[in-house]
């Protein structure tokens, strides 16, 4: 006995289901009708019957028809779903295709080039097309320090305590035991702690012993390195790795001065100079460092500005000034001016004395640009790559990015290498019509795959009418058709100007598709933009219409949805009668069963004492077993 599945991804054709019902039926009623000549032979005693072929015979004939008509419609549902997959695909393909032609991208793809080496740029929305004189002094780059030489035989057990690590305004402390304190243990604790606020440690061994190395992992002046340790032995190895102070670019260190050295309180004064804004001190005789600090302090609390004393590994001292904000372009500076008569006290000229700039940044004088370290401790630490930030113009605008990453421009970025430093550049943002054109022919070849997949699913076949489209007439179809024909013939204004699809080259063919001319598309691209975003704007243009248009259909709850929700709920109702037809089957076939064998054990019966009756009293002639003895 047959059996259908209404939801199976292999149900038939409806055209093969059909011919297989057919087919199934004539069969059926073939096995009927042997099967009633085999019961009428069996009733005359002629031969026996088989009751599963009986039952089998009578349950088809019974249920071929039903059968038939579910396979039918299972394989009408799948065929129907199968076709709006194809048409759904084409759609969605149309709606990608559109995404830029309707939401404005289209006329904000634009390209950046540079007339040199070491600057890459990129543009979008938001761009201008234009030309820009860019300058490049500096890339940002990270800061690296390395200690002084380590005795192999202190890097096992560095000592214990704590050492406190910072950059950019974070910072992490690592504690360090007994168990930890070899100096490849607190590099692996320093890299793997989980408050790392941006600093990598490895260890460079050399001829002289071992150095520490840390580096920061981001970009800019401001993320620059301290150290400092707690160490529970002032001798260990330990020890001597903190006391590192790193001054970021734009903040002022004088040069080293003697700690004993005073002012000579000759009248001469420190002009501080800090984001266009000065103020002045007189330091009276007798004033340390210290005491200029303070009067600093004082005097550009409303400015922001802080003094501070450092001392270096050699004894020096340094005055260290700083301003909140303050950068490489905008640098803290430091002049001495002499008394009425014409003196400069000493010690206030070698406060206006800057420190040597590790790296200088370009254009700020004698203050210190990039980080520059001052060691506290003797632990002899360099700098082998100053904290730096990005510095450069566009068409004379000073610029600093802690990133070698920067968005200056509207709509625009640019990537800085070490090959731009130094060097003048014209940056060109044009727009990308190369794009545009793709994006816009993309668009045609999608509509017309829509077009084709339509025609493919009403197509009409005079000589054979059942080989004609599945979808001939649907009306879903009809609606897209002819939705889709009213918006591409129209005409679209916008921003004052009005334009067609024929303007730029594409034309409807008599078979609904798209033709596009790519040599008038460039023309329009290049030479009249204003037609583009007009026919292409994203309030009323064609991709916006079209983009609406189909949202209709193909959204959540569309048109689309409801037909396919609709198609399975009837495979599902198909399915649930399948399972009833089937279990109705078994019933029938376990009744007929009983029957006919029950029927069958009779015909036995009735024919076995036929045969003896006959034996017994014989025939017409009687020549039976009786008559002989009598």
């Amino acid at each position: 006995m047959s059996t259908i599945s209404g939801t199976s991804s292999t149900t038939p054709s409806v055209s093969s289901a059909q011919s297989a019902a057919q087919t199934a039926s004539a069969a059926a009623q073939q096995a009927l009708l042997q099967a009633g000549q085999s019961l009428i032979s069996g009733s005359t005693g002629n031969t026996t019957i088989d009751p599963q072929s009986m039952v089998t015979a009578l349950v088809n004939a019974k249920v071929a028809g039903q059968q038939a008509s579910l396979q039918i419609e299972a394989a009408n549902d799948n065929l129907q779903i199968s076709n709006i997959g194809q048409l759904s695909a084409s759609l969605a393909m149309l709606q990608g295709a559109l995404t830029p032609l309707q939401n404005g991208s289209l006329m904000s793809t634009f390209t950046a080039t540079t007339s040199g080496s070491g600057i890459t740029a990129t543009a979008g929305t938001g761009a201008t097309a234009s030309s820009y004189s860019v300058y490049v002094g500096q890339i940002a780059q990270t800061q690296s320090i390395t200690s002084a030489a380590i005795p192999v035989a202190s890097t096992t057990s560095m000592g214990t305590g704590t050492m406190t690590l910072s950059v950019g305004g974070q910072s992490m402390t690592i504690k360090i035991g007994s168990s930890n304190n070899s100096l490849s243990q607190i590099v692996s604790a320093i890299n793997s702690s989980s408050s790392n606020p941006g600093i990598s440690a490895s260890i460079v061994t050399g001829s002289d012993g071992s150095h520490l190395v840390l580096s920061s992992t981001l970009t800019g002046e401001a993320n620059t390195i301290n150290v400092s340790v707690n160490a529970d032995s002032s001798t260990s190895a330990l020890a001597q790795l903190g006391g590192v102070q790193t001054i970021q670019g734009g903040t002022y260190a004088s040069a080293g001065i003697a700690s004993a050295t005073t002012a000579s309180g000759d009248g001469s004064s420190l002009t501080i100079s800090a984001g266009g804004s000065s103020f002045s001190v007189t330091p009276a005789a007798g004033d340390t460092l210290a005491n200029i600090a303070s009067q600093i302090n004082t005097a550009g609390s409303s400015l922001n500005v802080t003094a501070s004393v450092v001392t270096d590994s050699s004894g020096q001292q340094h005055l260290v000034i700083a301003k909140q904000g303050a950068n490489s372009s905008t640098p803290v500076t430091v002049t001495a001016n002499a008394s009425s008569s014409g003196t400069t006290d000493s010690t206030l000229t070698a406060i206006a004395t800057a420190l040597p700039a590790s790296t200088a940044a370009p254009t700020t004088g004698t203050s210190v640009g990039a980080s520059s370290i001052i060691s506290l401790s003797g632990a002899g630490w360099s700098q082998t790559t100053a904290a730096q930030s990005a510095q450069l113009t566009i068409n004379g605008t000073q610029i600093t990015s802690a990133l070698n990453t920067v968005n200056a421009l509207s709509g625009a970025t640019l990537s800085l290498s070490s090959a731009a430093v130094g060097t003048s550049q014209t940056l060109t943002i044009a727009q990308d019509t190369t794009t545009m054109a793709s994006e816009i022919s993309s668009f045609v070849s999608d509509y017309n795959t829509v077009v084709s997949t339509i025609s493919s699913l009403t197509k009409f076949d005079s000589s054979n009418p059942t080989g004609s489209g599945t979808m001939l007439g649907d009306s879903m179809i009809n609606a897209i058709t002819s939705s889709f024909g009213t918006i591409i013939g129209g005409r679209v204004k916008g921003s004052g100007v009005t334009a067609t699809l024929a303007d730029l080259g594409i034309t409807l063919n008599s078979d609904g598709t798209l033709s596009l001319n790519s040599t008038t598309l460039g023309n329009a691209l290049q030479n009249n933009p204003s037609k583009v975003a007009a026919i292409f704007n994203s309030t009323n243009g064609i991709g916006e219409q079209l983009n609406t248009k189909l949202k209709t259909f193909t959204q959540t709850g569309g048109v689309i949805a409801m037909r396919e929700t609709a198609l399975s709920n009837d495979l599902n109702s198909v399915t649930k009668q399948t399972s009833q037809l089937q279990t109705y089957i078994a019933q029938l076939t376990s009744m007929y069963q009983d029957q006919f064998t029950m029927l069958n054990d009779i015909m036995s019966t009735t024919n076995n004492e036929t045969a003896y009756l006959t034996q017994l009293f014989g025939g017409a002639n009687n020549t039976g077993t009786l008559n002989k003895s009598s």
